[in-house]
C-alpha cells in the first residue's frame, strides 16, 4: 500500500518536542528497509505546501468563503470547516455575491458549501495563490498575494467583507453562536486519491500537537503493509520506498539498529 501523509512535521517548537515522544514502530521498520526515491525541496513560506506540490493542483480556481478573525495586530483565517456552513446558506451567500464577482469578469459555479469553482475570463491563471493548508490560523496577509495583478482580488475581497457584514444569514448565524461568514479565498484544488490521509491535519493546524501525536500512534498502525510512504511537512516532503530487488546491502540495513529513524526522518522535513 501507498500513503502519503501530510503534516507529519511541522517547524513550531512545541511539535518538534512532541516528535522526541513519538513511538512509532511501523514506520520505524519501513524507514530501515526503505530507500529514499524522491524529495521535494521548499520552505516553510511557499503558497503551496509540500503534499500539494507532491499530488499536485489542478487548473480549477476555487473560490472558499470562510471567517477572518480580526486581532490586535493581524487577521487571521480560521478554518473554513469549523463554519458548518450548509447548503441552503452557501447557495444565498453565492447568490449575494455572484454580481461581484461578475462584475470582474469571474462567474462562479456552486459545487459545494466551501467550494465555489470560478470560471474566469480576467488573468487569474498568473496569480499565485496560498493554499488554505498554509493560511488556517495564520496572519493572512502573510499570504496575500502581492502583486499588480491581484490588487483587484484583494478590493474584491474588501467589497465582500462590507457586503456580508449584514447580511441575514450572518446575523442569523450570530443568534446561534456561529461564526459568521466575512470573507472569502482563492486557491487552486488539489488532486487527492484514496492514498491521501487527512488523519493528522485537524490537529495540526490548530497547533494540538498532544492529539497531533495521538493521531500519529494511530496512523502508524496502519503502516505495517506499507511498500511506499511520502512524508510531507512545512518544507520538504520526501517519498520512501521498499526495494523490489534488494542489494546484499540494502538486506543488511534490515538487521541494523533502527533506533531513531523514524524521529531523523520527520525533523527533516
Amino acid at each position: 500500500m501507498d500513503f502519503l501523509i501530510p503534516f507529519a512535521s511541522s517547524l513550531d517548537a512545541a511539535c518538534q518536542a512532541a516528535i522526541k515522544t513519538l513511538q512509532l514502530p511501523n514506520l520505524t521498520h519501513f524507514l530501515k528497509r526503505a530507500e529514499v526515491v524522491y524529495i521535494d525541496r521548499g520552505d516553510e513560506f511557499d503558497f503551496i505546501a509540500p503534499h500539494e506540490r507532491v499530488l499536485g493542483l489542478t487548473q480549477h480556481v476555487i473560490v472558499t468563503p470562510c471567517h477572518w478573525s480580526v486581532g490586535i495586530d493581524n487577521i487571521c483565517m480560521d478554518n473554513p470547516e469549523n463554519l458548518q456552513l450548509t447548503d441552503s446558506e452557501s447557495k444565498a451567500l453565492l447568490a449575494t455575491v455572484s454580481p461581484y464577482f461578475e462584475s470582474d469578469s469571474i462567474t462562479l459555479k456552486y459545487q459545494s458549501p466551501l467550494c465555489w469553482e470560478a470560471i474566469f475570463s480576467m488573468d487569474l491563471q498568473s496569480i499565485h495563490f496560498a493554499s488554505l493548508d498554509r493560511v488556517i490560523g495564520r496572519n493572512v496577509d502573510v499570504w496575500q498575494p502581492h502583486t499588480s495583478a491581484s490588487k483587484d482580488i484583494r478590493r474584491l475581497q474588501n467589497e465582500i467583507q462590507m457586503l456580508l457584514y449584514t447580511h441575514p444569514i450572518n446575523e442569523a448565524r450570530e443568534a446561534r453562536g456561529l461564526p459568521t461568514v466575512n470573507s472569502f479565498w482563492l486557491n487552486r484544488a488539489a488532486n487527492v486519491d484514496a492514498s491521501f490521509d487527512f488523519s493528522l491535519r485537524d490537529s495540526a493546524l490548530c497547533g494540538d500537537w498532544q492529539t497531533w501525536g495521538q493521531a500519529w500512534q494511530t496512523l502508524d498502525a496502519k503502516l505495517a503493509l506499507a511498500t511506499q510512504i511520502t512524508l510531507c511537512g512545512e518544507r520538504h516532503a520526501a517519498t520512501y520506498a521498499i526495494p523490489q530487488h534488494p542489494t546484499i546491502l540494502q538486506k543488511l540495513k534490515r538487521f541494523m539498529p533502527s533506533k531513531g529513524h523514524a524521529y531523523e526522518a520527520l525533523l527533516q522535513l
